[in-house]
């Protein structure tokens, strides 16, 4: 009988690149890192796929798919 042992994504290894701090989102959606820190604590963010040393990371897909949910952020204006 086998045992199905699932590990936590959030302790796995990621390539360089791969996951994105509060810098890289923040330079991603055009804003300052302390605002995307501010849209963590509003819990306007998704939990961190990963955290290290007490910081967090997201997977790009997670901050993309993300920033194509946002309310208010709509491709092209109407005039």
């Amino acid at each position: 009988m086998s045992e199905d042992v699932r590990r936590d994504p959030r302790e796995e290894p990621w390539e360089p690149g791969e996951l994105w701090s509060y810098k890289e989102i923040a330079a991603h959606i055009g804003v300052q890192p302390a605002t995307v820190r501010s849209y963590r604590k509003l819990g306007h963010l998704p939990p961190p796929d990963a955290v290290r040393d007490g910081r967090p990371y997201w997977r790009q897909e997670t901050v993309r798919r993300w920033v194509a949910n946002r309310p208010g952020r709509r491709r092209g204006r109407r005039t």
